[in-house]
C-alpha cells in the first residue's frame, strides 16, 4: 500500500497534526524577525508622531490669513479698493445657498 502526504483520507489524525505543524524556526532566524518587527513598529510610532505633530501646528493655525484681511480693510478705507456691489451680493447668496444644501443632505 503506498501512502500519498497529499491524501488527507490516507494520513491518520497523529499524522495529519504531525504533517500540519509549522516547521521549527531556528532561534537565530527568530532573532531577526523580532528586531526586524521592532523596526516596522518604531517606524510606524515615528510616522504616528510626525502625523500627531502636524494635526497640532494645524490646530494652533489660524484658518484666516488675519495679514490678508488687514490689508483688504485699510485699502476699503482708502478707497484704494473699489467694490462691485452686485457681484458681491451675488458672491454672498451662491455662499449661503451652498452651505444650506449642505444641511439637506
Amino acid at each position: 500500500m503506498n501512502i500519498d502526504a497529499n491524501n488527507s483520507l490516507q494520513l491518520s489524525a497523529v499524522n495529519k497534526v504531525s504533517h500540519e505543524q509549522q516547521p521549527v524556526v531556528p532561534p537565530q532566524q527568530d532573532a531577526v524577525k523580532r528586531v526586524t518587527d521592532k523596526a516596522e513598529s518604531s517606524q510606524v510610532s515615528a510616522s504616528s508622531q510626525q502625523l500627531q505633530q502636524s494635526f497640532s501646528n494645524l490646530a494652533n493655525t489660524s484658518d484666516v490669513d488675519l495679514d490678508k484681511v488687514s490689508l483688504i480693510q485699510k485699502a476699503l478705507a482708502e478707497d484704494k479698493l473699489a467694490l462691485q456691489d452686485e457681484q458681491l451680493i451675488e458672491s454672498m447668496l451662491d455662499m449661503h445657498k451652498n452651505v444650506l444644501d449642505l444641511f439637506k443632505r
